[in-house]
């Protein structure tokens, strides 16, 4: 039997496409050139293109926030010109600097207050702030304000304790121009030739501003013809802001005269025709012993040492209020209200 003989393999001739072979390698990777990036920067990220046809606004278009410094828009919470609930050049620190620079105007506090000086002085009215539960109470000065460019502001119960400077605001505050006091001379001049019913009240000593509120406030209701404060400063120009609100309007109504002699100015009144009765918690004549004089000055002194020896020595009488003694005086306003109670019950029938 023949063998077979293996099958031979043999190679297809070579097309002249084919490259031949070459010992040499290709460049390694460590080789190859690095691409130069200055050559192709990145791409900003502005320059990049949106992924929609309409796109927001990017952070650079965005507006900036507005500073408290910065003047706001003209938003009105109540719909009148000229409010609003800041102001460019108003600020809580701000407006307590002006008032206590200029000595003209005087800062009010408190409903009543606040609504006698807009019934009866609504022209001396300089600015108002109210928070937002007072704004019903007073829309009526709101109007009058923004008809007359007179600014107000609608703020908020922290702030309204920062501009009144007090915890009793009662959720209002004006600045107005100061009432105009009493002048001393003027009233005695004019009570000289004055018939009819007059009481006035002196205070000597009396220093405290909740008092002296009080006092104004029922001076108004008994309707004193004027309060003499004695003041080492002759020409005292106002009254704490706290004496208004105790006053609840009644320092609107009364007039108020500051003198720095008690001595003189007791003569100069009973020169004019006025009876002159201290009060004294020491005497045993009865306030209601005897009638009071038609025409008559009421002195009060502070109720530590009550009134000075001189003050008393101009005296024509002296009157004390009785009780059962438990206490030994009243608070000076309560002494007031009840003399001045008297009073009205005997010359005003």
């Amino acid at each position: 039997m023949d063998k077979k003989k293996p099958a031979r393999f043999e190679r297809s001739p070579r097309r002249e496409t084919d490259k031949p072979l070459s010992l040499e390698r290709g460049p390694r990777r460590d080789d190859r050139p690095a691409p130069r990036r200055d050559d192709r920067p990145a791409p900003r990220r502005d320059d990049r293109k949106p992924l929609s046809l309409e796109r927001g606004p990017r952070r650079d278009d965005r507006p900036a926030p507005r500073r408290n410094s910065e003047k706001p828009n003209n938003e009105n919470p109540i719909g009148l010109e000229g409010g609003s609930r800041t102001s460019q050049t108003s600020s809580p620190d701000n407006d307590r600097k002006l008032v206590r620079e200029n000595h003209d105007e005087v800062k009010l506090y408190g409903v009543n207050a606040c609504q006698t000086l807009a019934r009866r002085r609504m022209d001396d009215i300089v600015r108002v702030y109210v928070t937002e539960e007072r704004i019903k109470n007073f829309g009526h000065v709101l109007t009058w304000c923004a008809q007359n460019k007179r600014a107000y502001h609608v703020v908020s119960s922290e702030d309204m304790e920062k501009i009144a400077e007090s915890v009793h605001h009662e959720g209002v505050c004006i600045l107005a121009k100061a009432r105009r006091m009493a002048d001393f001379t003027t009233l005695v001049g004019t009570q000289r030739t004055a018939t009819g019913p007059s009481c006035i009240l002196f205070l000597e000593n009396i220093g405290n501003s909740h008092n002296l509120g009080a006092i104004l406030r029922v001076s108004s209701h008994f309707g004193v013809t004027a309060v003499i404060v004695v003041s080492e400063d002759s020409v005292h120009k106002g009254m704490a802001p706290s004496v208004f609100r105790v006053a609840e309007g009644g320092a609107e109504t009364v007039d108020v005269a500051f003198v720095s002699e008690a001595a003189r100015s007791i003569r100069a009144l009973k020169n004019a025709g006025y009876t002159i009765v201290a009060t004294s918690s020491h005497t045993k004549d009865s306030l209601y012993a005897s009638k009071l004089p038609e025409r008559c000055v009421i002195l009060f002194g502070s109720e530590s040492n009550g009134l000075t020896p001189a003050c008393l020595r101009e005296a024509d009488r002296r009157v004390a209020i009785p009780g059962t003694g438990n206490v030994e005086s009243l608070n000076v306003s309560c002494a007031s209200s009840a003399i001045l109670g008297e009073f009205w019950r005997l010359n005003n029938p």
